[in-house]
């Protein structure tokens, strides 16, 4: 029995990055790859990989006598079909991070895939996990809407888990694949995903014995947990749903007048006492952000960027060169921050926005909603949202600024942010092997960005999973954790 903090809604994570989606479609999933907990890529539907020519050229070879859930045979067909009509139409990461790239994809026979790029590709096995690049059945999907296919709610995958009941805002019950193609797995023989919203609840359940596994535990709870009878703790770079390296962020609407001048976002980041987050919402637990690239790869992260520390003096200066002056004396404007979840990290921000007269009326929803609030009908102006930079800073980074991402979809490009110069240095940067190259393009783009300001990066997460101390080999980094589990009998 594992914690779910949100209804997934449905359980296709090729058109979607939302995490609900992705802690269950992760187990039903694979991809041609998985990413261990060193972060790098190892075997999954692809046995093994080359690159003849420095990462121009790209040729995969899959695993023999695969079947999907349904008992149709999965071929190369699949993944050409997957990516050509599914990853770079709807997903955000993918489609952010190869579409500009990209030449195509061949399936010169039933077992072999060949990704042909534009410029030399490096990092391609890194993104092909089951959290980036799903492979979804041709068969089902194909001369369909993927957005509205059934097949989002009843799923069939080839992953070691298949789907066997839905109880909207109650539990999603899995069950094992007894034709996985990996030999003796998986172990259990089913797997419960209970949908409990309140961190603090699920570590309740947890003590309780009513669920065997919290992917992220409330921080607030870890010194209980220390020396909790029965439970174990384990560090992990994920976010709980397999998305690594991960920042809290605040989004923008800049839609909205009052948030469309670069002055303005500026403002607001010297307000936000992101100190006090870090020590008050995540307990220490993590660190503040530098900016969009995690500090897990320092090496792209700018010297002397342009930085916030909190100055609300700055801020209101700011404010009144942008001319959102105080009317009658009160507030410059009132904005709705809509998220879901612990409530505390938006009240601190609009407490803090207050001191520089921007009234925030927050709005707490269930995940679902505040993600379409955000990212679908742009009826916020704020947001909260978790950014992961993943196993390399080309497959997480990209997504939320490239022109090409700005799209209606959770994960999107929400604040519409276009450049074309830092689109050319993704492009860039994604085009070479050589690290000093890589780092030099990323500079510089980091650069952009903090002085434009699309996003405000608040945190870094540290998160800790908790578990039974009857569960063994739980992958708490993955996106499919359960696949070689097992419990004490």
């Amino acid at each position: 029995m594992i914690a779910a903090s949100t209804d997934p809604g449905q359980f296709n994570d090729g058109i979607s990055t939302a995490g609900g989606t992705r802690l269950i479609a992760g187990n039903i999933f694979s991809g041609l790859t998985q990413i261990d907990e060193n972060l790098t890529a190892q075997p999954d539907l692809a046995t093994s990989w080359e690159t003849p020519d420095n990462g121009l050229t790209w040729t995969f070879h899959l695993a023999t006598g695969v079947t999907w859930h349904d008992g149709q045979p999965f071929s190369s067909a699949d993944v050409k079909f997957t990516f050509d009509e599914i990853l770079l139409k709807y997903h955000p990461t993918t489609k952010a991070g190869l579409s500009g790239i990209l030449d195509r994809v061949d399936a010169p026979d039933a077992n072999t895939v060949v990704f042909h790029f534009k410029r030399p590709y490096g990092p391609l096995p890194l993104r092909l996990g089951n959290i980036d690049a799903p492979i979804l059945p041709q068969h089902l999907y194909q001369g369909t809407d993927p957005l509205k296919n059934p097949a989002n709610q009843k799923p069939v995958g080839t992953g070691p888990f298949k789907f066997g009941d839905y109880q909207p805002g109650s539990k999603i019950t899995l069950v094992r694949n007894e034709s996985y193609f990996k030999a003796g797995l998986p172990h259990l023989d089913s797997v419960v995903f209970s949908i409990i919203p309140q961190s603090t609840q699920q570590v309740a359940a947890l003590q309780r014995g009513e669920i065997d596994y919290v992917p992220v535990a409330a921080p607030a709870l870890l010194d209980q947990l220390r020396s909790a009878p029965n439970i174990t703790l384990k560090p992990t770079v994920a976010n709980g749903n397999g998305a690594l390296n991960c920042q809290n962020l605040l989004t923008f609407n800049t839609q909205n007048p009052a948030l469309a001048k670069p002055e303005v976002r500026q403002a607001i980041a010297y307000a936000v006492d992101r100190q006090r987050i870090l020590d008050q919402v995540q307990f220490g637990q993590g660190a503040v952000s530098k900016g969009p690239i995690a500090s897990a790869f320092a090496w792209a992260q700018a010297p002397g960027a342009p930085a916030y520390p909190r100055d609300v003096a700055k801020a209101n200066a700011l404010l009144d060169q942008a001319g959102l002056a105080r009317v009658g004396g009160g507030n410059r404007a009132t904005l709705k921050m809509i998220v879901s979840g612990d409530p505390r990290q938006s009240s601190i921000i609009a407490e803090n926005l207050g001191e520089i007269g921007i009234a925030v009326d927050v709005q707490v929803l269930d995940g679902n909603a505040a993600n379409n609030a955000v990212f679908v009908s742009h009826t916020a102006d704020l947001g909260s949202w978790g950014s992961c930079n993943a196993a390399d800073p080309d497959i997480g980074v990209p997504p939320l600024y490239s022109t090409s991402n700005i799209q209606d979809v959770v994960g999107g490009n929400v604040a519409r942010y276009s450049n074309p110069q830092l689109d050319a240095l993704f492009v860039q940067a994604a085009s070479t092997t050589d690290q000093a190259a890589r780092a030099k393009a990323y500079q510089e783009a980091d650069t952009i960005l903090l002085r434009d300001l699309p996003y405000w990066w608040l945190t870094e997460q540290r998160n800790v999973s908790a578990f039974s101390t009857k569960v063994h080999d739980i992958a708490n980094w993955s996106a499919d954790p359960a696949e070689r589990a097992w419990i004490d009998s």
